[in-house]
């Protein structure tokens, strides 16, 4: 949408902070095998998001309060101390929220 509307590819970077039960969608798939009997269907499009530079990153008191192991991660999720502090680093980082 934004490329359409003439932003330049290389002037847009996204960031996904992850928190709450949705945490169990990041799992890799042995992981998540394990806790639904199947291999883990959000995998390829968190791979595919960073491979495009994309940020995922998982609130840590949602792993440590919900027991998802860090070990069991996609590996290119990142993990943050919590929700609140990734959103303030990101927006130190230039990012912007955007609630939708």
């Amino acid at each position: 949408m934004h490329t359409m509307a003439g932003v330049p590819r290389e002037k847009i970077r996204a960031a996904v902070v992850v928190h709450g039960s949705a945490g169990w969608e990041l799992l890799d798939d042995a992981a998540y095998r394990a806790k639904h009997g199947v291999d883990n269907p959000n995998a390829a499009l968190i791979r595919e998001l960073t491979a495009f530079g994309a940020r995922v990153i998982l609130c840590g008191q949602t792993a440590a309060s919900r027991g998802i192991p860090r070990g069991g991660l996609i590996d290119e999720v990142e993990v943050a101390l919590s929700a609140m502090t990734a959103f303030v680093v990101l927006q130190e980082e230039g990012y912007r929220v955007n609630p939708w």
